[in-house]
């Protein structure tokens, strides 16, 4: 959620303020786990995954490559409604 609420703040999309508040709510859901084995490798997997996914989000909107873009948006677009649905208030 952190990739789709900056890309929605760089496209000026309403869905930013959604995003943001479902992403703290990711935050409050794995902090409320207790604190991680291994702190480092959790903010390492959680970075590599807002790169990908960031990077999806480029494809998506700015891919001069009309069919990959295409398969990078319905790609990223099912990827933030699989995190959405694990939110009960989504």
């Amino acid at each position: 959620m952190s990739a789709e609420t900056e890309f929605a703040w760089l496209l000026s999309d309403p869905a930013a303020e959604t995003y943001e508040t479902q992403r703290t709510l990711f935050v409050e859901i794995l902090e409320s786990l207790g604190p991680p084995a291994n702190p480092n490798l959790q903010m390492a997997t959680r970075i590599d995954a807002k790169m990908a996914h960031s990077n999806l989000l480029t494809t998506a909107y700015l891919g001069i490559d009309k069919t990959r873009a295409e398969w990078a948006k319905q790609h990223a677009v099912m990827l933030r409604s699989t995190c959405q649905n694990m939110l009960l208030d989504s």
